[in-house]
């Protein structure tokens, strides 16, 4: 069994398993197909047997409607009693239909010789005895009784149990068939079953003698190997598993064989590593100790710069911050230089617009002068004119009252207005006199504020040139404390490499720790294998 591979094997089994059933299936169908043919027998049997049964019901119908009719002759005469329309005689005639419907119909395919025989017998029995019911009628309708009943009891009494006698034969040899038929099919069922049960049982047997065969056949050589794989999961790597057969199990065998050399090979190699690796570890630990003493020592070293670094980086930026200060306080000066600037150069400017105005108010005050003397001698012409009218008016006498009232009160209003125009031109030469006084004043003034605003000009170029000066001494502070920074973030960094470096260095100090440990695990692992 071991020659041939498993799948040939299991395709041999199931094979032979598919034969054994179809061999059963066949077994059965032809069973089967005997049960059907006997089943078909009976029910053709069945058919033959009720198409007995009716003729048997016709032969007692049809005589005992003809016995019927026969009687009516002497109850109703025997011309009504032959009547086709008579009950008993109508009931006759339909039967007789119906019998040769039946006979005509007769299965006789379902039938031996010698039923066809007795069938056709019985049809031409039947016959004889309708003609002798014929013969019987007429002579009852032409008043012939005697004559009737000689034809019934002679004719058609004779012939009906000729009927009868063949009747019961065919009726016989029917049943006879029926029971035979049925005996054969309790014979056939018993042999069918008998020999699907006896098919069933022997394939049983050789279906299980053949899976005992196979499972044996691959059982045991899986046996063997889980075997040999328990004891190379056990650390036994000297096994050499049997290899033998020519299946899929040699293979295996084959292949497991080279398996356990192959990890024999690997865990002498591996062991050999493991040692190579705890002594490269232990040299890996020699100097990453030295080298975290000397990364201590230039960490130290380091954050005194560092300290120092600060240091003048915090000097100079006090520094700095002076000449931003001065800066700022030169910048304010400056700013307060040239508003002051702003304010003279406006002074000069509000100076001369007030000369100016001081000026055109002079010019007004000596037109104002001009239209007082204007008003002046208006004011003499109208007191001269208001004496005239006064001198008219008193000529006139009583007429020129009125006239004289107004010319008095025309010459005190003259009168009033040159005093008016008299304290106008005071107040106008006072006027003039403020407007030139003032004029003067502002001009000098005006020349005051010159001589102020080109000291102004002086000090704040001086401002600017300061300015420079200091803005260029801030630049100067702010690049010394830009590089003083610059070494301080330097160091620090510096110092932050050095304490990483230190982290490093532990962090490598543990690894070379887990690897010397890893490689005892890995020793004392290997050593658990034979090998």
């Amino acid at each position: 069994m071991r020659r041939a591979r498993v799948g040939a094997r299991l395709a041999m089994a199931f094979g032979v398993v598919l034969a054994l059933l179809v061999g059963t299936g066949v077994t059965a169908l032809l069973g089967g197909r005997e049960q059907s043919r006997a089943l078909e027998r009976a029910e053709d049997l069945a058919v033959l047997s009720r198409y007995v049964a009716d003729q048997r019901y016709y032969d007692a119908d049809v005589s005992g409607w003809q016995a019927a009719y026969a009687w009516d002759t002497y109850r109703v005469g025997p011309v009504a009693a032959v009547q086709p329309d008579s009950a008993n005689r109508a009931g006759f005639l339909a039967d007789q239909e119906a019998l040769r419907a039946l006979l005509a119909a007769a299965p006789v395919h379902l039938m031996t010789a010698e039923e066809r025989r007795l069938d056709d017998t019985i049809g031409a029995q039947w016959a004889e005895y309708f003609a002798d019911d014929e013969e019987a009628v007429a002579r009852y309708r032409a008043g012939d009784v005697a004559g009737a009943e000689d034809a019934i009891e002679n004719g058609s009494w004779v012939t009906y149990a000729k009927i009868l006698d063949s009747t019961q034969q065919l009726a016989e040899s029917v049943q006879a068939r029926s029971a035979a038929a049925a005996v054969d099919a309790r014979r056939d069922a018993r042999r069918t079953r008998t020999v699907v049960v006896a098919v069933l049982v022997g394939a049983a047997l050789l279906v299980v003698l053949l899976l005992v065969v196979l499972t044996r056949s691959i059982v045991v050589p899986l046996r063997r190997a889980v075997g040999d794989l328990d004891r190379i999961a056990a650390g036994d790597l000297t096994v050499d598993p049997v290899v033998d057969g020519r299946d899929e199990f040699r293979e295996m065998a084959g292949s497991l064989r080279e398996a356990a050399g192959a990890t024999r090979r690997t865990v002498e190699s591996v062991s050999e590593l493991a040692r190579t690796v705890r002594a490269m570890s232990d040299e890996l630990a020699a100097r990453a100790e030295a080298l975290s003493r000397a990364n201590a020592h230039t960490s130290g070293e380091t954050v005194r710069a560092a300290s120092a670094a600060d240091t003048i980086s915090a000097d100079v930026a006090t520094l700095a911050a002076g000449a931003e200060e001065l800066g700022a306080s030169i910048a304010e000066i400056s700013q307060g230089m040239q508003a002051s600037a702003s304010v003279a150069r406006e002074a000069v400017e509000v100076a001369e617009s007030t000369g100016r105005a001081v000026a055109a108010l002079g010019e007004a005050t000596q037109a104002i002068a001009t239209v007082v003397g204007t008003i002046t001698s208006i004011a003499e012409q109208t007191n001269l004119l208001a004496l005239n009218a006064t001198i008219e008016a008193a000529r006139a006498g009583d007429a020129g009252k009125g006239f004289a009232v107004v010319a008095g009160e025309v010459k005190e209003l003259a009168h009033e207005t040159g005093t008016a125009t008299e304290d106008i031109t005071r107040k106008v030469a006072a006027i003039q006199h403020g407007s030139t006084e003032a004029a003067t004043a502002i001009s000098r003034i005006a020349e005051v504020i010159g001589r102020i605003d080109d000291y102004q000009a002086s000090i704040s170029a001086a401002v600017e040139e300061q300015t420079a000066t200091t803005g260029e001494l801030a630049r100067t502070v702010a690049g010394a404390a830009a590089g003083a920074d610059d070494i301080s973030t330097t160091l620090s960094a510096v110092s932050a490499a050095s304490v990483s470096d230190r982290d490093s260095l532990s962090q490598v100090t543990a690894s070379v720790d887990a690897l010397q440990r890893t490689a005892a695990e890995l020793q004392e692992s290997v050593s658990r294998f034979r090998v």
